[in-house]
């Protein structure tokens, strides 16, 4: 598994930016047996960052099979520590990570696992790990989902600047009002990892289904989730379209859904935020 690192440069000539590789490309993964795949990164305010990924295999405890392996660097792009292995639950496969930093350099990595550490025992559940600035475990490996008929999957880490975070996922059903294939579901945490709250959907249009979920938190604690949608609370007909979801520090929506493209034509999906 290989990087590029860019450095963001504004070309005020042009009113436009552009980004500049900071140095040349370099592999992140130590541990070189079989497959490494599927690889999200975090950047904390300082430039360092927390990449992870999954491995068939690891250079840890996990001889089942995939595992969620993870590596630290500083600014300048140069390893803090080693390679390690995030999931301490082993049984079966554990894919799709997320991670996301606060402002302080604490991270938490969530994933999806065929199995739980918790109580999930129906398919698939949403796992997750939170690390402090030195890259030491804060607690140990924590289930995220409360809502656990069918499998929960791709989730998405959004932290903000106090160190609280917010997990969205996709799930097969809903503890709320969405009973069609798919909803989006999330979860709030407090800086320690307590939850503040149990799951709660997302979403309101509830024809077809909602998939891939990316949220992003502001340092108030303030936070929006994105999705793909097979339909739309808004103008688009097509195929698919992206909605989102605002919600204020203390979890109440702010407004309604919203459709976020304009461009309607074929299928929008996939967003970031």
């Amino acid at each position: 598994m290989s990087l590029i690192r860019y450095l963001p440069l504004v070309l005020v000539s042009a009113a436009a930016s552009a980004q500049l590789p900071v140095d040349g490309e370099f592999q992140v993964n130590t541990y070189t047996t079989n497959d490494q795949r599927r690889a999200a990164v975090g950047l904390d305010g300082d430039g360092g960052f927390v990449i992870a990924w999954v491995s068939f295999g690891s250079s840890g405890t996990d001889t089942s099979g995939d595992s969620i392996q993870a590596q630290r660097y500083a600014a300048d792009g140069t390893p803090a520590g080693a390679q390690f292995q995030v999931n301490s639950y082993t049984t079966d496969t554990q894919y799709s990570p997320a991670v996301g930093l606060d402002g302080a350099g604490g991270f938490v990595v969530a994933w999806t696992s065929y199995g739980s550490a918790g109580t999930d025992s129906d398919a698939r559940s949403i796992q997750a790990q939170r690390y402090a600035v030195d890259g030491t475990p804060a607690g140990g490996q924590f289930q995220v989902n409360s809502y656990t008929t069918g499998g929960q999957y791709d989730p998405a880490v959004g932290p903000d600047g106090a160190g609280g975070f917010v997990v969205a996922w996709t799930s097969p059903g809903s503890g709320g009002s969405d009973t069609s294939a798919y909803s989006i579901q999330a979860r709030r945490f407090a800086p320690d990892g307590t939850p503040l709250g149990g799951d709660f959907q997302v979403n309101t249009y509830t024809t077809d289904e909602q998939y891939f979920p990316a949220v992003s938190a502001d340092g108030g604690g303030g936070f929006v989730v994105v999705w793909t949608s097979v339909g739309s609370s808004g103008s688009d007909t097509s195929l698919s379209s992206v909605q989102g979801q605002r919600y204020a520090a203390d979890g109440s929506p702010v407004g309604g859904e919203f459709q976020v493209n304009t461009y309607t034509s074929l299928a929008q999906m996939l967003p970031a935020v």
